[in-house]
């Protein structure tokens, strides 16, 4: 992320770093400050985040707090692009991050999938789930016999149970609703 100092900004200077979001909080304040005493500006005692690169889609502010950034650049650093979809359901950038929640990632994730059917499909034959009425019918009509498995993910969708994201390479993170 691109930390700069508030003061040289309002002057019609750029003057600020790239730093490594997924340092520890304290570190990054501590790189604030040494920005901000690099600084030409005799005043500059305020610092703002005028850029983030590797946070994704995700929308953050110019102050967010730096436990809030820290947080998720070492979530996403552990877990991929999924952990930017995970932080946006969990957290809105503009209210406060629950931490907790957000560590919670692995029990939440239920996986990377083609489609929300796709998805509904996997989790139906992982459980077992079969058709056992399709037994009863003659044999000519058992393949007509299927799951709707797009009605099932939109109904666990619409129920709360899970939720899905699209990712930009294709196809949708899932999630077990909070």
């Amino acid at each position: 992320m691109w930390i700069a100092s508030l003061a040289d900004y309002n002057n019609g200077r750029l003057h600020g770093a790239w730093v490594d979001a997924t340092r520890d909080p304290e570190d990054l304040e501590q790189a604030a400050w040494r920005i901000l005493a690099g600084s030409p500006e005799p005043d500059a005692e305020e610092w703002v985040i005028h850029d983030y690169d590797g946070f994704g889609r995700l929308q953050l502010g110019e102050y967010e707090s730096f436990e809030d950034l820290s947080a998720v650049a070492n979530g996403i650093a552990e877990h991929g692009p999924a952990f930017v979809a995970w932080s946006e359901i969990v957290w809105d950038g503009g209210g406060p991050l629950d931490h907790d929640v957000l560590t919670e990632f692995p029990d939440y994730y239920m996986g990377h999938h083609d489609s929300p059917e796709a998805w509904a499909e996997a989790m139906c034959n992982d459980l077992g789930y079969t058709l056992e009425a399709g037994a009863q019918l003659p044999e000519a009509m058992q393949p007509y016999v299927r799951l709707d498995y797009q009605a099932f993910a939109e109904d666990m969708r619409l129920s709360g149970e899970v939720s899905f994201t699209e990712s930009p390479e294709g196809g949708v993170w899932v999630f077990r609703s909070l």
